[in-house]
């Protein structure tokens, strides 16, 4: 089996997850309007969806201005993310591949998780090589600025009989 290529890609703030907070924050402010509009008498119940709707688009407003920055390292054997400052080994896992788009979760060694939306725009000549590294599973954690070593790489008479 080939092994995915090194590759650096950035991470940062994807229009798509933006446009989807913004759509889904607008939806809910409109459903929140008509619901006003049809009602005859302002109840509790009116309140306590302005309540929701208000706390729902800050925390789309909080979700759309901290989305992590910074770069993902696949170093062909394990994943490092680095950005504001910090620099942490982790697990990747694909939650939806959209060609274009994808959606990463990625588990750093303390065990927090960071939510990745990367797009084919950020950076169009390193996506294919980064979607190569995605659907490989890493096997061993190693620093990104240390080589593989030859020992730690599988031979090919290390195959079991069948």
């Amino acid at each position: 089996m080939h092994e995915a290529p090194a590759v650096d890609y950035p991470v940062g703030g994807s229009r798509f997850y933006r446009w989807a907070l913004l759509v889904a924050a607008t939806a809910a402010v409109g459903v929140e309007l008509l619901w006003f509009a049809q009602a005859h008498l302002v109840a509790w119940h009116w309140w306590l969806g302005i309540a929701s709707t208000v706390i729902f688009c800050a925390l789309a407003l909080r979700a759309a201005r901290d989305s992590p920055d910074g770069v993902l390292r696949w170093v062909g054997r394990s994943w490092w993310r680095e950005g504001n400052g910090v620099r942490c080994s982790g697990t990747l896992e694909v939650c939806l591949d959209l060609q274009n788009l994808i959606l990463l979760r990625f588990r750093d060694e303390s065990g927090a998780r960071h939510w990745l939306w990367l797009e084919q725009t950020a950076a169009t000549d390193r996506w294919s090589a980064l979607r190569r590294a995605v659907h490989v599973p890493a096997v061993a954690e190693e620093d990104p600025d240390r080589p593989a070593s030859p020992t730690n790489l599988p031979r090919s008479g290390d195959v079991a009989p069948l």
